[in-house]
């Protein structure tokens, strides 16, 4: 019997999932030309915008995520070697795995 419950703490404080990023840096929008372009460039530049906005709750939906895995990580392991040091420390504890096993023999052809 293993002395501690094992949970998957390593993969959990381990969790660190990549999230989307955003460059815009290198596009550039053209100018001039008819009305009609001028409405659909400030749609364009709507639509970044917008993109930026998703993006950025995405990075902070992820951290969160990431914050959430860590956490219960240590918390899992923090509980589990109080309930370990407290097990250890009890006296009074009457558990057949921790008295071992009974002998119990039972006659051949009785009960």
């Amino acid at each position: 019997m293993p002395d501690k419950i094992s949970g998957l703490t390593e993969a959990m404080e381990q969790f660190n999932p990549q999230p989307p990023t955003m460059d815009t840096s290198g596009v550039q929008l053209p100018s001039g030309g008819m009305e009609e372009f001028q409405q659909m460039i400030q749609q364009v530049k709507q639509a970044f915008t917008k993109l930026g906005d998703y993006v950025s709750d995405a990075q902070k939906g992820f951290q969160a995520y990431k914050d959430i895995s860590q956490g219960a990580a240590r918390l899992y392991l923090a509980h589990n070697d109080r309930a370990a040091i407290a097990l250890a420390n009890t006296s009074k504890v009457d558990s057949p795995v921790l008295r071992g096993p009974t002998q119990h023999v039972v006659p051949f052809g009785g009960s």
